[in-house]
């Protein structure tokens, strides 16, 4: 639908108008909307149980995971989320995952066993510098002896000689390893 210059000026004095009351009651609305969703009215250890299905899922190594998401959609769920130490034992490294975010991951985990998944460098869509390889690679192998499995997926060559070398002083052998070749 084409509005002329007169008519669209006409919508969009309406819809400012109407912003600011709205705007004025947001704050307030926000507090009594969450608790009355289903969903927010879950005990907390259902919603736990959900979350942990949900950190099942495999990721390609890009975007934020799920237990990430899921710690950014309320204070409610930041705080089981965070509490929940097993939550967050699967570590994934790749050219998308900042060391920080690895660190804060590693932390969250506790002292459980982790699952740790190790992506190509450097891909197609890779924005941060290759070099942090090695920043990721020493946080890693700091918690060495915490690793259940090892998973390597879509290597290159000169890739795999870099693990190689910064494997070398690993005393702690995962349980399981298994190389996934693209």
């Amino acid at each position: 639908m084409d509005l002329s210059g007169q008519e669209r000026q006409g919508c969009q004095k309406s819809t400012k108008g109407s912003q600011a009351p709205l705007a004025r009651s947001c704050p307030r609305r926000g507090e009594h909307q969450n608790g009355l969703a289903p969903l927010f009215r879950l005990p907390d250890e259902i919603l736990v149980e959900i979350t942990k299905h949900g950190t099942e899922t495999k990721t390609n190594g890009g975007g934020d995971s799920f237990e990430k998401t899921m710690s950014h959609v309320s204070m409610r769920w930041r705080t089981i989320a965070i509490s929940n130490p097993s939550l967050w034992t699967h570590i994934s490294m790749s050219p998308e995952e900042a060391p920080s975010f690895l660190l804060t991951r590693i932390r969250r985990s506790v002292d459980i066993p982790i699952d740790v998944d190790i992506y190509s460098w450097p891909t197609p869509f890779t924005r941060i510098a290759p070099h942090l390889l090695l920043v990721q690679l020493n946080i890693i192998l700091r918690c060495a002896n915490r690793w259940r499995s090892l998973t390597l997926s879509g290597l290159i060559v000169l890739f795999c000689y870099a693990l190689l070398d910064a494997f070398q002083n690993i005393s702690a052998i995962p349980r399981t390893c298994e190389a996934l070749w693209f």
